[in-house]
């Protein structure tokens, strides 16, 4: 009969959220949208501003792409080893620690990666509070309490983009 290392491969927390906030738009969302839109891309033509036009529809475009459809959840999994994200270990050896952004709707963890590493790992908390998730990271890294929701995440989630 094998044993398991329990201390070391045991999983302390796991739950699966999405990796982004789908928004409710109305109509009114979608005309003000699209009108800006079309002002841009007809101003771009006028002003024969050809790489500002390209630029204008492959945003368009990407946009589009992206939000077709809703976000499918991840699974993250908290062990004594590291952060399992996507099926890949992260040990805490690689990591400089976490934080939470938190907005009116939903609260996101997120853990920083040190430079050369793959970016930083972003999720939902999902119906998890962050003063559990932060009881079982603490011992393995420090919460970055300095750190807040960037300026373009604050723009994107305001304008529900």
């Amino acid at each position: 009969m094998e044993h398991k290392n329990q201390t070391e491969n045991e999983v302390l927390l796991r739950w699966s959220a999405p990796v982004r906030h789908t928004h409710e738009r109305s109509k009114t969302w979608y005309m003000v949208a699209g009108t800006v839109a079309a002002v841009l891309l007809v101003y771009s033509v006028i002003t024969l501003a050809w790489s500002f036009t390209l630029v204008l529809l492959v945003a368009i475009g990407v946009y589009v792409y992206v939000h077709k459809e809703t976000p499918s959840d991840k699974e993250i999994a908290i062990s004594a080893d590291g952060v399992m994200y996507e099926g890949s270990l992260t040990p805490y050896a690689q990591c400089d620690g976490f934080w939470f952004v938190k907005t009116p709707n939903y609260t996101e963890l997120h853990i920083e990666r040190k430079k050369g590493n793959r970016g930083e790992i972003s999720i939902h908390t999902g119906s998890l509070s962050p003063e559990e998730i932060r009881i079982v990271l603490s011992p393995f890294l420090p919460e970055l309490s300095d750190r807040h929701e960037r300026l373009l995440d604050t723009i994107c989630r305001v304008c529900k983009l």
